[in-house]
């Protein structure tokens, strides 16, 4: 949802709205016509990039307002679940100074924030390399942070070898207590449950 001039969102034409009511009747509208089609939506990119200039993919993006400034953003998504139409919530890359400053996919407290909106589908993250190269960590570190936060589906875009350490990775992490055991038993759950309804 374009929220403020020189949107990234709006220049690339990739909002309904700015207006969130209008973009909630929208969002949820075309939801549900995926849904009749037996397609999966995905909401993106929780809490919202309207108020971003610059894209996630190329830049370290973080978003300065303050909650209030933040909250029209979130009707589309309130709306959506409300309406049982978002089975699936893609995760922001940017950084929100109101949750705490770190990057969505990586923050607990957004993750929190969705789930305090009813949201009780599967949460996937942005591609992982662009939030990489961008806060200069690496793949596995990422994932690994990603994961922490509650994150359930991890978004790779590079080639298969890439992500095979980054399994190895995460394994590691899991094996050694760092990842907690009923996180991921609930991860994979929703994840089950997802691919049940919308196999074959």
């Amino acid at each position: 949802m374009p929220s403020v001039p020189g949107s990234f969102i709006a220049a690339q034409r990739r909002g309904f709205s700015p207006v969130p009511t209008r973009t909630a009747k929208d969002v949820t509208a075309f939801s549900a016509g995926l849904l009749d089609g037996g397609v999966a939506p995905a909401l993106k990119h929780f809490p919202g990039l309207g108020l971003a200039t610059r894209s996630t993919d190329n830049a370290a993006v973080t978003i300065g307002a303050g909650a209030a400034s933040l909250a029209p953003g979130l009707v589309p998504y309130r709306r959506a679940i409300a309406a049982g139409v978002a089975p699936l919530v893609m995760i922001s890359n940017a950084a929100y100074t109101a949750y705490g400053g770190q990057p969505a996919a990586w923050s607990p407290r957004v993750l929190a924030l969705l789930r305090g909106l009813g949201f009780t589908g599967v949460t996937v993250s942005d591609a992982l390399e662009p939030l990489a190269t961008t806060h200069r960590v690496t793949l596995a570190q990422a994932a690994t942070r990603a994961a922490r936060a509650g994150v359930d589906l991890l978004l790779f875009v590079g080639p298969e070898r890439s992500t095979a350490a980054v399994y190895d990775a995460l394994l590691a992490e899991a094996r050694a207590g760092g990842l907690s055991r009923a996180g991921l038993e609930a991860s994979a759950a929703r994840i089950e449950e997802l691919a049940a309804t919308y196999a074959g």
